[in-house]
């Protein structure tokens, strides 16, 4: 959303807890919005020489991927920083197969193998299992395979390994 959308937002529904998902994401005008509302609680906004004002008592939760991008103002204003950490192998295949069989329909074994080509290739996180699943047209491991190989060779960042690594290889894949 942009500065303006928030302070509209803000304005109209005076929310007593204000939960922003995919911070990182955020405009730079939006950080001082809410810096405003983090430091004093104010809000000020001014339209066509029009200035108006409002004080909330609002609390803020953020949640984000990274905070590497985000101002270091803004970040120091939250009295709580939560880390969780990465999935385990296991953590993440497991995820990756209760998601993809319960909201997209996945057969368990397609899923559980979705999960572990997406974490031993390093290719991302779950909706990218769920890209997986949504691009391939038959469910087989050699289909799988083909969509893992394109994921990798059109990834921009080209960081991404190119075979998995030996001790997480998968049976009887090369």
């Amino acid at each position: 959303t942009s500065a303006s959308g928030l302070s509209e937002a803000l304005f109209e529904h005076q929310p007593s807890v204000l939960l922003l998902d995919e911070a990182d994401k955020m405009h730079n005008d939006v950080y001082s919005v809410l810096l405003g509302l983090m430091e004093s609680g104010e809000i000020l906004e001014t339209k066509s020489r029009r200035t108006r004002g409002i004080k909330l008592d609002t609390m803020l939760i953020a949640a984000c991927n990274s905070t590497e991008k985000m101002p270091p103002e803004f970040l120091s204003r939250f009295a709580l920083h939560v880390r969780f950490p990465a999935y385990s192998r296991e953590e993440f295949i497991e995820v990756c197969q209760g998601f993809l069989t319960r909201a997209e329909s996945c057969p368990e074994d397609m899923a559980a193998l979705i999960g572990r080509y997406v974490y031993d290739y390093g290719i991302g996180d779950v909706r990218k299992a769920r890209g997986v699943w949504q691009l391939m047209t038959e469910p087989t491991a050699e289909e799988v395979y083909r969509i893992i190989r394109l994921m990798l060779k059109y990834h921009p960042d080209g960081r991404r390994r190119a075979r998995p690594t030996q001790e997480s290889r998968l049976p009887g894949i090369e």
